[in-house]
Order: structure tokens, then C-alpha cells, then sequence
């Protein structure tokens, strides 16, 4: 898997203060830029790209995250445009980030969970929550656009979550169904940051297609189950088939017919 098809939820728990998520982000934008001096200039190819790293890069060194240590230790030796070159702090940081990767080796790091459920806010209106029931969510679109989609929460008593993807009017691209898996990991994190005591590999997950979201979905509207594998960061290798509304104990009898 290639994680950073998962930006938006690696965006989602940097942001919550998630080092690790901070740290991988800062990997992907410090990829994507490059100086180089024109004249008597220096000239920053990539500038955005430049800023979101320096930004990601100093919250999760500020965290004591030991791989930013020791990408921030590198940019200190061979010299940066915003960090500037400081050889001897450079190798105590790298050094630093060099033991915490052997400490993290031995105890185990925190599975992701764990490390958002701790970050997880109570302060946060119950309305505006996924976990309130039904929700609308964002995604990364097509050249750089806004995808929308439905989201549909349902938490039974022994903590079994349901989880449907709704394909709502109007054109997403991509459409839920084919971003199943980035939507799914989005959701997954948010729901972790709200405190929801969630397995990755137990939800049940559904995508909806109500009746006239497409040219090609029954007039009756359709629902299907989804299997995702996890590997501990995101889901991956959707797999679909069709379901019974009357399955699965949310209400869908507002988009789908013959639910109950």
C-alpha cells in the first residue's frame, strides 16, 4: 500500500497532534520541493510544498517523534533554506532520533488505536461528530476539487460498528465506491479521534448507492457490503457484494426500497 493515498486521513490525526502521522507527512512534502541558488538568489521549487514540510517536520520533532529527529539531523548537516546549517546540533538530534528508534524497536510502538484514542476531543459538539449517526464527509477529488459522500454510523452494545459510504446526488469524482478505501481510513481515523473504541478489522462496511444516484443503479437503489484488508495505517483491496438493506441495522428506507 502506498500510504499517502491516505493523505486526508494522515492530515486528519497530524493535525489532532498524532506525531507519527505529522512525521509521514513531512517525509511526502520534504520529497517534493528543492532549492537551488539563481544568481545571487536562493529559489525554492515546490514552496508549498517547502512550508507544509517545515511545519509537519517541527511538530513532530517538538514531539520528540525519533524519525523527524533524525530528518530534521539531516537537513542541519548538509544545511536548509529555513532550519540553516548547524553541523554539531545536527548530529546530537540524529543521534537523539537514532536511540528513540531503538527504544521504540524494543518496547513496541502504539498501535494507531491506541495513539488516537488518546488524542481524542470531548469538547466536540455531539452534532458535528460522525458518531452521531449521519454525517456528511469531504475527500480528496479529482484535480484537487472536493469529493462528498454520506456517512451512516450505527454502534450496537457489544461495540459492533456499521458503517455505510453513501453515493449522494450530484457528480464526486472520484466516486465514493472507487475511493472506498481512502474514504473508509478517513473515517476510521476521525471516529478513533471522537474516543470510539473501534477494531479496524471488525466494522462492517457498506457503500449505498440510492435509487437515481446513477445511471446505472436500479431504480430501487442498491446496497453493498465491503471487506477491506488492514495493515495497521489504512485499508486497502476492496471487495464487494451485494446485500440486503434489511441486513444491516441502519435505517436506509429514505434512499433504498425495501428496506425496513
Amino acid at each position: 500500500m502506498w500510504q499517502y493515498d491516505y493523505y486526508d486521513a494522515l492530515d486528519v490525526a497530524a493535525k489532532a497532534g498524532d506525531s507519527e502521522s505529522a512525521f509521514q507527512l513531512a517525509k511526502y512534502h520534504g520529497e517534493k520541493w528543492n532549492a537551488s541558488v539563481v544568481g545571487d538568489k536562493l529559489e525554492i521549487r515546490g514552496a508549498d510544498h517547502f512550508q507544509i514540510e517545515r511545519d509537519y517536520l517541527s511538530a513532530a520533532v517538538s514531539a520528540r517523534h525519533p524519525g523527524a529527529q533524525k530528518q530534521l539531523a539531516g537537513h542541519l548537516l548538509h544545511g536548509h533554506p529555513e532550519f540553516g546549517y548547524k553541523p554539531i546540533t545536527g548530529l546530537k538530534l540524529w543521534l537523539a532520533g537514532y536511540l528513540g528508534e531503538r527504544l521504540a524497536r524494543r518496547t513496541g510502538n502504539q498501535r494507531l488505536e491506541i495513539r488516537l484514542n488518546s488524542l481524542a476531543s470531548h469538547t466536540q459538539p455531539t452534532d458535528s461528530r460522525i458518531s452521531s449517526g449521519r454525517k456528511k464527509l469531504s475527500y480528496q477529488g479529482a484535480a484537487g476539487k472536493e469529493a462528498v459522500c454520506g456517512i451512516r454510523y450505527h454502534c450496537s452494545d457489544d461495540h459492533r460498528a456499521h458503517i455505510v459510504l453513501e453515493e449522494l446526488p450530484g457528480l464526486s469524482l472520484p466516486s465514493v465506491m472507487n475511493a472506498a478505501e481512502r474514504v473508509a481510513t478517513k473515517v476510521l481515523y476521525l471516529l478513533l479521534l471522537e474516543g470510539e473504541s473501534l477494531k479496524p478489522e471488525d466494522i462492517h462496511w457498506y457503500n449505498a448507492f440510492p435509487a437515481g444516484s446513477s445511471l446505472s443503479i436500479p431504480e430501487h437503489g442498491t446496497l453493498h457490503r465491503v471487506w477491506f484488508d488492514w495493515n495497521g495505517v489504512g485499508y486497502s483491496n476492496p471487495r464487494w457484494a451485494m446485500v440486503s438493506p434489511n441486513e444491516i441495522p441502519i435505517d436506509l428506507s429514505d434512499i433504498i426500497e425495501g428496506s425496513a
